[in-house]
Formats: C-alpha cells, structure tokens, sequence
C-alpha cells in the first residue's frame, strides 16, 4: 500500500468518525487529540456556563469577543489572524490576516485552463484573496466510548500562538496536520497544552472547508496553512533558514524552536495587554462568530 492510499485511509477514518452518532465509537484519547473539551474541565465562570446551557440545546453560543474589541485589536498589533467560526453567513468559516491594520490577501491555488495553438493548457495559479474558507468545529456535545463528555468546540478569544510545528503526525488519527499552529487555550497557564490548532487538512477535505466539522482545530487548504505558519514565523524570527530550528518530538512531528520572542499575554476575553510576559510570536489570533 502506497503513501497516497494510506493517506486517503486516514481521511475517511476522519470522516467516519465525525459525529457522535457514527459507526466508529469516539475514544477518550480520540476526543484529546483532536482538541475536544471534556465538559468535566471546563471552570464555572459566565461565559462557560453559557456555554453549557446552550450546548444542552446543542449549539454553544457566547457573546465573547465583542467586535468593538476586535476593531480595537486589529488597530493595535501587528498582525492579526481572524477567524469566524460561525455556522451561517457570509463571513460565515473564514480566515483573514490583517497586517497594521490592513488586509492582507492569502493565495489560494486554482487551475485555469487557456487555449493556446488550438491546444487546451492547463496551468495552476496563486489567487489572492481577502479571506479563505475553513472549518472549525462542530459544536455538539459528544460522548465517548467511556461515557465521558465532550464539547467538539472551537474556543473563542484572543490568542498567542503556543507551538508551531512544520509538520505534525497524529498518533491517535493517523494521519497528518502539516503547518499546524497550535494556541494558549487555557485561561490560567499559557504553556499548558491542548489539541486545538491551525492546520492544514488533505485535498479530499476540501469539501469540508465552509462548515462545521472538526473537533475543534481550525483546517485551511495546505497552500494556506503554509502561508499562515510562515506569516507567523516572520513576526518572532523569521521563516528563512537560519532563522529557527527544528526540534523532532517523534514520527513525523518537526517543532520549530529557537524561533519565539517576548511578548506580553492577553486576556482572552478582551484582548488586553496583561502584566505577563511570555515566549510567543508577534501575531493575535482571533476566534469569535
């Protein structure tokens, strides 16, 4: 079995185990890895009990954050990753880069075709475009094969990315998520780990991108999720060789080090500056709907 058939093995593993009422049964380890919530952890303040009041509905809706804080955001720092991770609308499932300010246009490849000498050609293309569709979580509470529950969610805040791995294998998947940018979700410690990140996904997901349908990682087109690893790259030290390093932590997962720079810690809510510093890259990702 080739590397290509392995591959698509593991996309439609992906696919069968999507929801909580498929033929494949949702392990603990399964729901981790793939950046699911166990509802047993999240804290008791407002947002989250809203949270779960909504989720008991199946759907997880939270006001948090404001777009006045947002606007605020995106004026303020220098680079910015915005995601809306909304079910419906015309933002509805997009990613857009601001630069001080100003959009700044992802490239997407299609293919065109021309016809030259009576022959038909064709020829793939970079297309910049303002935003670029991807698919966030589903937004349903699921149950493992232990009983234990989960919230396939994708949280919303300000976030500094936490990790970023050129290439990065899972181990429960089986399958790849190159390019991935993992973020600070915990609310007390920013080094603690946890499965959400920004990823590229296969071509056979494309299809998937435009709706909800992850456990909570943010997937873009891999042509897509290269750019944003190096956007972020570019705001620590670079993404140009001598600029970082690689650390190997296993099979296929290649960590890029020597690479952040000290930066201060924002509360998730608002976007604020807090009195911490951190070791991060110079960008703020944005998850609101």
């Amino acid at each position: 079995m080739n590397l290509l058939q392995n591959r698509l093995l593991s996309v439609c593993f992906l696919l069968a185990v999507a929801g909580s009422a498929q033929s494949m049964v949702l392990t603990d380890e399964m729901a981790l890895e793939s950046g699911m919530t166990p509802v047993d952890e999240i804290s008791m303040d407002a947002q989250d009990l809203e949270g779960i009041m909504n989720f008991e509905r199946n759907e997880y809706v939270t006001t948090i954050p404001s777009l006045n804080d947002i606007d605020a955001v995106i004026k303020s720092h220098k680079q910015v990753i915005v995601i809306n991770k909304a079910k419906t609308g015309k933002d509805a499932q997009t990613i857009r880069v601001y630069q001080d300010g100003v959009i700044s246009p992802l490239n997407e490849k299609r293919t065109v075709t021309q016809v030259v000498d009576g022959k038909s050609i064709k020829e793939i293309v970079n297309e910049p475009k303002e935003f670029v569709r991807t698919s966030t979580g589903r937004e349903k509470k699921e149950t493992a094969k232990s009983g234990r529950k989960y919230f396939s969610t994708t949280p919303k805040g300000f976030f500094r990315p936490q990790r970023i791995y050129k290439m990065y294998y899972s181990n429960t998947w089986k399958t790849d998520m190159p390019n991935a940018i993992f973020i600070n979700c915990s609310r007390n410690d920013f080094n603690k780990e946890c499965g959400i990140a920004i990823h590229g996904t296969a071509p056979s997901a494309y299809p998937d991108l435009g709706k909800r349908a992850s456990g909570g990682c943010i997937r873009a087109r891999e042509e897509v999720a290269v750019q944003l690893r190096k956007l972020v790259m570019d705001s620590g030290m670079g993404s140009a060789p001598g600029q970082y390093a690689l650390k190997s932590e296993g099979y296929r997962r290649d960590r890029v080090i020597k690479n952040s720079v000290s930066l201060d810690l924002l509360n998730r809510d608002s976007g604020v500056i807090m009195n911490k510093k951190i070791q991060s890259w110079d960008t703020v990702i944005v998850i609101y709907e």
